[in-house]
């Protein structure tokens, strides 16, 4: 009898894809705190060179999907980081500020056709390919 392989639950994928965004931080010299509460954000980071600090939100899939993100409030300090973490595949990240992703949000609404209050807004994840790899537009 062949065993079949059963993929990961969704709170293992997500704190697989936690642990990838803070080890990549870490790698190109931030200083990520994760937030355990996680209401406003995951992670708390700093940076090395100018010490400006900021927030990432994090999204994490194991396969490519859409990207449902609520509207919250402006808060420019907020980035977003969309991970594709799979055991299979090469980890991909596509980071975004708070402002690209209400510009996509607001995007994908107007292309659907949708009013305002919709209740699930986000995009698709082939609406993230210009920003994939983006850790550069993170504040220095």
């Amino acid at each position: 009898m062949k065993e079949s392989s059963k993929n990961p639950g969704p709170k293992i994928v997500r704190a697989n894809g936690l642990a990838a965004v803070e080890r990549v931080l870490k790698d190109i010299g931030y200083r990520a705190e994760q937030n355990i509460t996680g209401r406003q954000c995951d992670f708390v980071v700093s940076s090395a060179i100018t010490r400006a600090i900021f927030r990432i939100k994090v999204r994490v899939f194991r396969k490519p999907n859409n990207w449902i993100i609520p509207a919250i409030s402006v808060q420019l300090d907020l980035y977003y980081v969309l991970a594709v973490v799979s055991d299979r595949a090469t980890s991909r990240f596509f980071i975004m500020s708070q402002r690209e992703v209400e510009y996509e949000r607001e995007r994908s609404r107007k292309r659907l056709g949708r009013p305002p209050d919709y209740k699930v807004q986000g995009f698709n994840f082939s609406e993230t390919a210009a920003y994939e790899g983006h850790w550069e537009s993170l504040p220095k």
